[in-house]
């Protein structure tokens, strides 16, 4: 059963592909969570602007560039750590290690099993260290 605290966490999802942003912000507010979605760069930016996240998942490439570009502008703006997932249809151990150096916890490569994604999404914003896809390989 949820409780208001969980109910009241905000998940930004920043995701240029219609229906890959329906499947995110579902699974999010699946968890009982509030999804809050974005389509570029911009949008999150001016999301962000308005108030903290709880959590952030975004896409790598973005029609307005790089969403690496916005993990590493919260990561060195935010005044608490913002747990961050970063998903691409592009996934290289190169840009893997980009990810986690830029300040994402977690990288996912698409598709994705949507169990692996709720759990990972659960389990940092449940505060629990997650086993990140990197200490995997």
């Amino acid at each position: 059963m949820e409780n208001d605290e969980q109910k009241s966490r905000t998940v930004l999802v920043v995701e240029n592909n219609d229906e890959v942003l329906r499947l995110v912000a579902n699974l999010v507010s699946a968890q009982g969570w509030n999804p809050v979605i974005a389509t570029s760069l911009v949008a999150a930016r001016q999301r962000l602007s308005e108030g903290p996240v709880d959590a952030i998942v975004t896409d790598l490439s973005l029609d307005d560039g790089d969403g690496l570009d916005l993990v590493r502008e919260v990561s060195a703006s935010a005044r608490t750590r913002v747990p961050m997932i970063v998903i691409t249809s592009y996934g290289t151990p190169e840009i893997r290690e980009s990810a986690r150096e830029a300040g994402a916890i977690d990288f996912i490569e698409k598709p994705f099993r949507m169990n692996r994604f709720a759990a990972t999404l659960s389990d940092i914003l449940d505060g629990q260290p997650i086993v990140k896809a990197s200490q995997l390989a």
